[in-house]
C-alpha cells in the first residue's frame, strides 16, 4: 500500500509543477486527474458491481466537478 501511495504522490508532485506553468483551460485537465488520482481505488473493477451512488462520487464527480464548477463565477456544480 505504501508504494501506491508513494507513486501516487509522486504523480500529484509531478502534476502540480505543470500546473504552475499551464494554460487556464489546461489546469481544468490537471484539476482533473488529481481528483481522479485522489478518489480512484487501487484494485481492479473489470469484475466489480458498481452502484449508481459508488459510480456518481467515485468516478463521474472527480471529472465533472473541476469543470463545471467555479465559486468565483457563482456557477456551482451541486448533485
Amino acid at each position: 500500500m505504501d508504494d501506491i501511495d508513494s507513486s501516487r504522490d509522486e504523480l500529484k508532485i509531478m502534476l502540480f509543477k505543470i500546473y504552475e506553468s499551464a494554460r487556464k483551460e489546461d489546469r481544468k485537465v490537471i484539476d482533473v486527474l488529481i481528483n481522479l488520482i485522489n478518489k480512484l481505488p487501487n484494485k481492479e473493477i473489470l469484475d466489480c458491481n458498481i452502484e449508481e451512488q459508488e459510480l456518481i462520487t467515485s468516478y463521474i464527480d472527480p471529472i465533472l466537478s473541476p469543470i463545471l464548477h467555479r465559486p468565483e463565477g457563482n456557477n456551482l456544480f451541486l448533485w
